[in-house]
């Protein structure tokens, strides 16, 4: 009858160390998938500030060509109007705009060379 009880016992704490053993499997996977996710999560607000900082320096270049052409002075509406006219009418007229703009860049560089 001893033995019985001693196996009993012995089944009962194998039971308990095999739950113990899952349970700090189950903390541990929580903690990798905790983990994971936070990289995950870091990596994801890099790329947004990567963009984000790419988008202000986009906006930044912009903005210097509007002064650089001295068109700072306008009403933002009529830049506006302005650039959505240019944007629609395409072919040789927008060619030379484009060429206009890039002797207008060259003379202000060149000029500012030369101080």
């Amino acid at each position: 009858m001893k033995i019985e009880a001693l196996e009993k016992q012995l089944q009962d704490t194998a039971r308990k160390i095999a739950l113990k053993q899952l349970q700090e499997k189950a903390r541990e996977e929580k903690a990798e998938a905790k983990k994971r996710g936070m990289e995950k999560a870091k990596k994801k607000k890099a790329l947004v500030n990567l963009f984000r900082s790419a988008d202000a320096h986009r906006k930044i270049v912009l903005g210097g060509i509007v002064i650089a052409s001295g068109a700072d002075d306008l009403d933002p509406a009529v830049i506006c109007g302005v650039l959505l006219w240019a944007n629609s009418i395409g072919g040789e007229k927008l060619a030379s705009f484009k060429e206009t703009g890039l002797k207008h860049f060259e003379a202000r560089k060149q000029s500012r060379d030369n101080v």
